[in-house]
């Protein structure tokens, strides 16, 4: 409501059109949410909150833009810490879409999402602390998926269960954890986030925007 009011005074207030992008998204309208931050990045395209969210939702889409679009949010030289932590994250979660997708040249979005994903970490430190707690808690019987809904906790990195075990899974890898799997995550394998035959969707679907 803060933010349509704040609309309603003046309608090109980028930061109130972000707000009211994500609120469209907890409500299932992922379709306009898009077409709100294709707007805002329209009239900025510098716009580091727009991008972000606007890469977020294409990534929950599986919409292969999603790696294009995330790719410029972690170019923006006035990204904060925190937010190009979380755009690297979620890239690296998109390079590993297309990595299990199996197309020509698709190992090599692996090795580079791995690659990603250690740069974001380094970045995030909510996201480093949570990490630091499950390599610790993990080896003495956390259960995986109480693990998974830790990383859906951290407070400025929105993530699906599904997306929250595909990152587990990664932070695993990259970090040369695999001792882990001994301690319980080998239950996760395979419940990374579902794709269709090749990975990544056209753009057709709900919630894809050209």
């Amino acid at each position: 409501e803060e933010a349509q009011r704040a609309l309603d005074l003046d309608p090109r207030l980028a930061a109130a059109r972000v707000v009211r992008a994500t609120a469209m998204q907890q409500s299932g309208r992922d379709r306009e949410a898009q077409m709100e931050l294709q707007e805002v990045l329209s009239r900025d395209p510098q716009h580091v909150a727009a991008r972000l969210q606007l890469g977020y939702l294409q990534l929950s889409a599986q919409d292969y833009r999603a790696i294009g679009t995330l790719e410029a949010a972690v170019g923006n030289a006035s990204a904060s810490r925190s937010a190009l932590g979380a755009a690297k994250v979620y890239l690296a979660l998109a390079l590993d879409m297309e990595d299990r997708r199996g197309g020509p040249g698709s190992s090599k979005q692996g090795a580079r999402a791995d690659q990603v994903l250690k740069e974001g970490l380094s970045l995030h430190k909510n996201l480093q602390c949570v990490w630091r707690e499950l390599e610790q808690s993990l080896p003495r019987g956390e259960r995986p998926l109480a693990a998974v809904q830790r990383l859906r906790g951290i407070c400025d990195l929105d993530l699906s269960t599904m997306q929250a075990k595909q990152l587990l899974q990664l932070i695993v890898r990259c970090s040369g954890r695999q001792d882990l799997l001994q301690a319980g995550l080998s239950g996760l394998s395979g419940a990374a986030t579902p794709l269709n035959e090749r990975g990544f969707n056209d753009g057709s679907r709900r919630g894809s925007v050209s």
